[in-house]
């Protein structure tokens, strides 16, 4: 199974797609958006990464754009 990394974005959409995720059998990691960015830049899989559309939401709640 696959390795996913999941940016939170303060809604509870990010957690539905994990659950959906996870009872697939995948591994997620989850990082607030607010993170530090070396963070995630050391991460294995920082190759990999894909960037999904969220539902509309609470835009000011946004730490970082990507």
């Amino acid at each position: 199974m696959a390795t996913i990394l999941f940016l939170d974005n303060f809604d509870s959409f990010t957690y539905n797609l994990v659950d959906q995720f996870r009872g697939l059998g995948h591994q997620v990691h989850i990082y607030r958006n607010d993170c530090d960015l070396a963070i995630l830049e050391k991460t294995p899989w920082r190759n990999r990464i894909r960037f999904l559309p969220s539902p509309l939401g609470r835009a000011h709640r946004m730490k970082r754009e990507i």
